[in-house]
């Protein structure tokens, strides 16, 4: 079970594409009262200027998301964000090592959760309106999505570099509400007052 997070806190929900983080990530909100950045909305707002994955686009994307989070965690506002993690890219924990020491130096816990569950899931789902709706997806087809499972390991193993801090849910078959729940109980996160 993962250690529980003392506020401010920040959440990386990570996992591959379509797996449901930002789904996960909105109950999460709703539940918490914390703020959510979800991947895409700095990857719509670049993309309007840079393609997707060059140079530049890859260093505004990197120092966006530190940014926004090291400003959070410095005003004290509980913060989730969302992404994808390549495993088998050693720059990818850099990435990660920068955002933890950056948030912790602002008085900030941190933790990770990561979403699994397998290809024929993450393709409907990318399918879903409420994917849909919510991003610019133009270049998210069946084809790109399967490409992109094969492209690198999504999935973190027993070497996870925060093991403490680390929660695992298969949600496949789970709704984004007992998600969301389940890591309120295992961070030991507050809820956020209902009405």
């Amino acid at each position: 079970m993962p250690d529980r997070l003392a506020p401010p806190w920040q959440l990386l929900i990570f996992g591959p594409q379509a797996v449901g983080k930002m789904t996960v990530g909105r109950e999460l909100a709703r539940l918490t009262g914390a703020r959510l950045l979800y991947n895409h909305m700095l990857i719509d707002l670049l993309t309007e200027f840079f393609d997707f994955g060059t140079p530049p686009f890859e260093r505004l994307l990197e120092e966006a998301r530190h940014r926004i989070a090291e400003e959070a965690a410095g005003a004290g506002v509980n913060f989730i964000l969302t992404g994808a993690w390549a495993f088998d890219d050693p720059s990818v924990l850099g990435i990660v090592r920068r955002w933890t020491e950056a948030i912790e130096a602002r008085g900030a816990s941190f933790g990770f959760v990561e979403l699994r569950a397998p290809l024929a899931v993450r393709l409907e789902r990318n399918r879903s309106e409420l994917r849909r709706s919510a991003k610019k997806l133009d270049w998210a087809t069946d084809d790109a999505v399967t490409a992109l499972a094969s492209a690198h390991r999504w999935y973190s193993d027993a070497s996870f570099p925060y093991p403490e801090r680390h929660l695992v849910i298969e949600n496949a078959n789970v709704e984004a509400v007992a998600a969301a729940a389940r890591i309120v109980e295992q961070f030991g996160l507050e809820r956020a007052p209902e009405g």
